[in-house]
């Protein structure tokens, strides 16, 4: 019976054993996660936590994919093909986003201000247009893969143009440094780093800074990270890890600005002389959801989305991570 009884109280002590450590052992467990991202600034967090080894130190191995069309990173998020994407724009985001904003988590979210923009309008240097007005019957670039353009023509038809007139033609990123000297375009809209590219061009002519923060709204989102609830559910351990690594991306880029835009000059093959403004980026706990939701209302405004939402339904809950 002694016997019994010993063997009996080795299992029951192994068994305890067990329990105490088990949460160690997953804590140490590395998981798999796939993050998509957008080539914006807006998805820097993800190359600074990839670069710095901040997945590492999560304990998260992330395999991370570029976006070939932005936008359809929505869906994939929502199959949980990926646990996030990254550097998505928000007006993309909300026109994919509408239909079911209530599955959707903002895990980090930029915006730029008047005094640090990140946009511009710009003409070539000997270009005769001085005005808005003169826009009619020229052609007009905007970035590609975004929804820019709907946002570009309310404000230029409120400043006069008569954008039926005009010839809109979407700018592809390695584009952007050469479409007005090579005459594709006549009048570009350009974002970080691009604006700043164009800004040390002896061949191109600023013709309005921070256009859409001055004309729309300041701070102005720009791009933001996002999973879902399905991902919460399904892959929450990865979603817990990825959320914390990019918070440790954000805390470090704040610190760390010029180190940061190494990092960015890197990513996006820019010249090692060029400095551009970052956008401000914020972690989850700190985003401004009266911000996003002026944002809606100037997406309604501009067609982006046919109703407005409400976006505080984006609002990543801290109980929902834990």
């Amino acid at each position: 019976m002694t016997k019994v009884l010993t063997v009996i109280n080795i299992i029951l002590a192994a068994i305890l054993a067990y329990i105490l450590v088990y949460p160690q052992i997953q804590a140490n467990k590395i998981i798999e996660a796939q993050a998509l991202y957008v080539k914006d600034l807006s998805a820097l967090p993800l190359f600074v936590a990839e670069d710095m080894g901040f997945f590492d130190s999560t304990r998260v191995r992330c395999q991370l994919e570029e976006v070939e069309k932005p936008g359809s990173d929505v869906d994939e998020v929502m199959k949980t093909a990926s646990q996030m994407s990254f550097g998505l724009d928000w007006g993309t985001f909300l026109f994919k986003a509408a239909v079911r904003p209530e599955a959707y988590r903002v895990v980090m979210s930029t915006s730029s201000t008047i005094s640090e923009p990140y946009t511009a309008l710009f003409v070539r240097k000997r270009s005769r247009i001085r005005k808005f007005k003169q826009f009619a019957g020229k052609k007009i670039g905007y970035p590609r893969d975004t929804r820019a353009l709907e946002f570009l023509k309310m404000l230029l038809k409120k400043d006069g143009v008569d954008v039926e007139k005009c010839n809109f033609i979407a700018i592809a990123d390695f584009e952007m440094d050469s479409a007005l000297v090579k005459k594709l375009v006549d009048v570009l809209l350009a974002f970080e780093p691009y604006r700043s590219l164009l800004m040390n061009d002896p061949n191109v002519r600023l013709f309005a800074d921070a256009y859409f923060e001055r004309n729309l709204f300041t701070p102005f989102p720009i791009g933001l990270a996002y999973t879902t609830i399905t991902n919460i559910s399904v892959h929450k351990k990865a979603v817990q890890r990825l959320v914390k690594a990019t918070d440790m991306a954000v805390e470090w880029i704040r610190k760390n600005p010029d180190k940061a835009i190494e990092i960015a000059r890197k990513r996006f093959e820019l010249p090692d002389s060029l400095i551009f403004n970052l956008p401000t980026y914020q972690k989850h706990e700190e985003l401004d959801f009266v911000q996003f939701n002026r944002f809606v209302t100037k997406a309604k405004e501009a067609e982006i989305i046919l109703f407005e939402i409400d976006a505080n339904k984006f609002l990543l809950r801290p109980e929902e991570i834990k």
